[in-house]
């Protein structure tokens, strides 16, 4: 009988065991969602982490792992993943920040591209909540794998329709007040919420 992968992950003493434990949950995700044909190398991602594990590099593990958090947000939004995959990946992505030491999304260091991704990842997510909107359609059809993310298109698109989520996961990596402020001749504070964003927005119209 075959022994259970997972099984012996758990089982052993490694430093890392948390990790690859991790790993393992989200690869075996990803090749479900695809059938296993996924659009990455997944087996090669593998190889790297087992030859940073067997030299003891653990933190150097998990910032290849955030890498790749990274590039598999980005394909489940050009692949129109469905809903219920999304929020599998959602989930793993929670237990990323609670197993991570260092090179969690949003806190670690150098982590700027891949807060991106997912916060794309998190807009596409959202979208699923909201009836479509040709604007943001088009938006998601432009992505590619190495395609630059239009932001400012994604401010528009946020402003017209009021997607505040939206406008908060752009915030979370980037200024984006500064292009609202000299686009709606207004100053409002770099932090400042989408849903303010928007009430000021709103207000500054009327009043012209």
């Amino acid at each position: 009988m075959l022994e259970d992968p997972y099984f012996t992950i758990k089982n052993n003493d490694k430093p890392d065991k948390d990790i690859e434990i991790f790993w393992y949950g989200l690869k075996s995700m990803v090749m479900n969602t695809f059938n296993d044909q996924p659009p990455i190398d997944l087996d090669s991602y593998s190889e790297i982490l087992n030859n940073l594990q067997s030299k003891e590099k653990y933190l150097e593990i998990e910032k290849h792992i955030l890498e790749y958090i990274s590039h598999i947000c980005r394909i489940y939004v050009i692949h129109k993943c469905s809903e219920y995959n999304c929020n599998l990946l959602h989930t793993q992505l929670k237990r990323w920040s609670n197993v991570a030491k260092k090179y969690d999304i949003f806190s670690s260091i150098n982590s700027h591209k891949t807060n991106k991704e997912c916060c794309l990842f998190f807009i596409y997510l959202k979208y699923f909540k909201y009836d479509d909107s040709p604007e943001m359609n088009n938006f998601f059809n432009k992505l590619s794998v190495d395609s630059d993310i239009d932001i400012e298109a994604l401010i528009d698109i946020s402003i017209t329709y009021e997607y505040d989520y939206f406008l908060d996961k752009l915030a979370s990596f980037q200024n984006i007040t500064e292009s609202i402020n000299k686009k709606y001749n207004i100053n409002m504070h770099h932090k400042t919420s989408g849903k303010k964003i928007l009430q000021t927005i709103k207000k500054s119209l009327s009043e012209n």
